[in-house]
């Protein structure tokens, strides 16, 4: 029976960068998949071809337990001292692109899969693994559109160190276009500096956060709402009055009410100044929090773990309203989208034995 290492090995010298080999890694872990006696259907994106595989064994009917995992990696980047397709020992960790995030996962759902006997589950048991999660989640998306996943529970296998994460915030992101004048820098009084603003909108963006950040949530590491002021480009000469702005950011909420306070504070503001600015929403995420009931109970139970709240957003962000989804897999979040990625041995080992503990309780 192949172990967790060496289906991590496998997965990682697949090159899915952008999803490059999308097709080869899918139809590795199909046939993977069938040898372990699991059906298996495909998710194609009609535009580009690429495609999410769903393995489901055990009774028809409603899912006791699914397995969630994105196959795509973000690219290598320089300053690697190993080769990121090759995975390499070196102690007790494992290098390779996408080892923590989030093949370390995959390949954890795998093993566990071939130990378990589809025939023998009382309940259904299934995986997903999807495409295209580190740019626009759009395997996710695709499969939500034309897959129900109905489960009791749902385990997102993103890097958290076997720590499960019930909560993860929200997010808004908003581009905002400044239209001034040009004029001659000797006479600057004949323009309007779009330049200036943009620092004035900021200026007021800023204050109206300073009031947003006392609004707290407990279950959050970082408790309060973040704002990151994230991109800036305006002029075109020293000499002139710049025309135009453009200004990039986003805001991390701690509920989904806040999203709505932030929209109208950012329409007076613009408002308020005066300004000629045309506003875009470029990107909307809810806020996920978990049922915190006996799922959650029994996975703290399991690892041995409180469970807690992170700042950045998972695929369980796109899951029907009311998912009772945790999102716990190896590696660290920590060591992930840089140069010399890893994840544990003791880590991968720890993942096969909850994921198994949780499909006995939950499946069988």
């Amino acid at each position: 029976m192949i172990n967790v290492e060496e289906i991590l090995k496998r997965l990682v010298s697949f090159d899915t960068v952008g999803d490059k080999e999308n097709g080869r890694i899918i139809s590795w872990i199909e046939e993977f998949s069938l040898a372990a006696g699991f059906e298996t259907e495909k998710v194609t994106n009609g535009d580009d071809g690429r495609m999410a595989l769903i393995a489901h064994g055990g009774k028809p009917g409603a899912n006791g337990l699914v397995f969630m995992g994105h196959t795509d990696t973000v690219p290598a980047g320089e300053g690697w001292k190993t080769d990121p397709f090759t995975l390499t020992q070196v102690g007790k960790n494992l290098f390779g692109l996408g080892s923590a995030d989030m093949k370390g996962g995959i390949a954890a759902m795998l093993a566990v899969m071939c130990k378990t006997d589809p025939e023998r589950l009382g309940k259904g048991l299934e995986f997903i693994f999807t495409f295209d999660e580190e740019r626009c989640f759009g395997g996710i998306r695709e499969v939500v559109k034309r897959h129900d996943i109905a489960a009791d529970c749902i385990v997102i296998g993103e890097p958290t160190e076997m720590e499960p994460v019930v909560a993860t915030k929200g997010t808004v992101a908003f581009k905002v276009d400044f239209t001034g004048k040009e004029a001659h820098s000797s006479s600057p009084e004949g323009g309007v500096n779009a330049i200036e603003m943009a620092m004035d909108f900021i200026a007021s963006v800023k204050k109206f956060y300073r009031g947003l950040k006392r609004e707290r949530s407990d279950i959050f590491a970082s408790p309060t709402a973040t704002l990151n002021i994230a991109k800036i480009s305006g002029g075109d000469a020293i000499n002139k009055v710049p025309s135009a702005c453009s200004l990039g950011f986003e805001f991390r909420v701690i509920d989904n009410a806040q999203k709505e306070k932030i929209r109208k504070a950012i329409r007076a503001v613009i408002k308020e100044n005066g300004a000629k600015a045309k506003i875009e929403e470029i990107f909307s995420l809810p806020v996920t929090k978990c049922r915190k009931g006996e799922f959650v109970a029994a996975i703290e139970k399991i690892t041995g773990k409180e469970s807690v709240g992170v700042s950045y957003a998972t695929e369980g962000a796109f899951l029907p309203e009311g998912s009772n989804a945790v999102i716990l897999g190896p590696g660290s979040i920590r060591v992930a989208h840089r140069a010399d990625e890893y994840v544990s041995k003791s880590s991968l080992d720890k993942a096969v034995r909850i994921y198994g503990e949780l499909i006995e309780k939950y499946c069988a």
